[in-house]
């Protein structure tokens, strides 16, 4: 049998959150390691990173790891790439730092894209512990909700800071970390197919589309793709044949296929895409669509909005979480919604008693008849969305970032 981790993830379900924790606390203690943060660092280091991250990860962990990797390759720093893994399976066929990996660590500085807890645990594994000591270590985690589980706190013994994807994270952290946390954001690079077009994607040339586009591994139940499907058919009750939906699935189930059916059920304009893309071509499809929808729970960062966003291709999302970042008014139709607790028991990450948003269906569905039939407001916010990106996100600006921070801790620590 070829057991996943949907297949731990449904497993898990039916499993009492106490035991969970306590057969994770039972692998963290195993694999634990015994480590005092870094106060005296190793002067015979040369100035540089090395950065640890699940480089060849097709997902999007492994994503992060590659945008962040990008902007320290634009600082002036040098910087050794050394992949790891996390779990058996995932796919590891990225190839875009294949030239550069390294195992070596020659840097007085690390920087990991690597979760706290069990995945850190597991990274050193990987590494080797004795790559941490005489080193100043930056941990870079990203989390959804806004209390970060208290276990995560075994963690940071071994960082000397924090950086995070977005402020809505660093205050997340903020709340139990004894050392600093930074908003580090993420880099924004949409580099299409121009070849392509509707046609490639079997989406019909002259219908107003819509997009919704998640990854059930990132739990389907945050996402909320649902959500998209009830708007959508609130906004255009009668079938209207000018207007389309696209929800893009990344590596879906039949399972998660017939969920989104029964929820489709009366729609007769609609796609569902579940076959796995190359970069270019996933920016080409979302740049074809019109209007990207996410009426999320929460977000860590919100990268495909970002990306979206850059690529001209106007959003509706959830008023609450990362995104809020990078979107405004002026630049997004962002969605109402009142906090709730999840309800959720024995998830894999989130507790029953932690808050996400409830988005407004309605004031969404109000959104896609708008941005459908006022053009003015359309090219506005179009226009608007990819200044700000190009703006504040560029590579360039985050690499500034992240080089003024390097500096800051270069000279602070005298490492050299």
């Amino acid at each position: 049998m070829d057991f996943s981790m949907k297949h731990a993830k449904t497993i898990m379900k039916f499993v009492p959150s106490f035991i969970i924790k306590f057969v994770e606390n039972i692998v963290v203690n195993k694999n634990g390691h015994k480590f005092d943060r870094v106060t005296e660092f190793d002067k015979n280091l040369k100035n540089g990173v090395n950065f640890v991250g699940y480089l060849k990860a097709q997902s999007g962990l492994g994503q992060g790891s590659r945008l962040l990797l990008k902007a320290v390759e634009k600082t002036k720093y040098k910087f050794s790439a050394i992949d790891v893994k996390y779990g058996d399976n995932k796919s590891y066929d990225d190839k875009e730092f294949d030239d550069v990996l390294s195992k070596e660590f020659p840097y007085n500085i690390n920087l990991y894209h690597i979760q706290p807890y069990i995945n850190f645990e597991n990274m050193i594994d990987q590494i080797n512990i004795e790559n941490l000591k005489g080193r100043y270590n930056i941990g870079y985690f990203t989390y959804e909700l806004e209390d970060i589980p208290k276990e995560w706190t075994s963690t940071f013994k071994y960082v000397n800071e924090i950086w995070t994807p977005s402020n809505f994270v660093t205050n997340a952290f903020k709340k139990l970390s004894p050392v600093p946390v930074y908003t580090m954001p993420y880099g924004i690079e949409t580099k299409k197919d121009e070849k392509l077009t509707r046609k490639h994607f079997d989406i019909p040339e002259d219908k107003f589309t819509f997009l919704c586009l998640y990854d059930p591994q990132s739990s389907t139940e945050r996402k909320n793709p649902q959500a998209v499907i009830r708007a959508y058919k609130e906004a255009f009750k009668n079938n209207d044949k000018n207007v389309f939906l696209v929800i893009k699935m990344n590596k879906g189930s039949q399972e998660d296929v017939d969920a989104l059916k029964s929820e489709l059920e009366g729609l007769k304009n609609y796609k569902i895409m579940t076959e796995s893309l190359p970069h270019n071509e996933l920016y080409s499809l979302i740049s074809l669509c019109d209007v990207y929808v996410s009426l999320h729970r929460s977000e860590g960062f919100g990268l495909v909005m970002a990306e979206a966003m850059s690529l001209g291709t106007v959003c509706i999302a959830t008023n609450y979480s990362a995104n809020l970042d990078f979107m405004n008014n002026d630049n997004s139709c962002l969605v109402d919604c009142k906090l709730v607790k999840t309800g959720l028991k024995n998830h894999y990450s989130y507790r029953k008693d932690d808050l996400w948003a409830e988005p407004d269906e309605k004031q969404a569905s109000e959104y896609m008849k708008k941005l459908y039939k006022d053009k003015k407001l359309y090219n506005k916010l179009k226009e608007n969305a990819k200044k700000y990106i190009e703006d504040e996100l560029s590579f360039e600006k985050v690499a500034n970032m992240v080089e003024k921070r390097l500096d800051e801790i270069v000279k602070e620590n005298e490492l050299k």
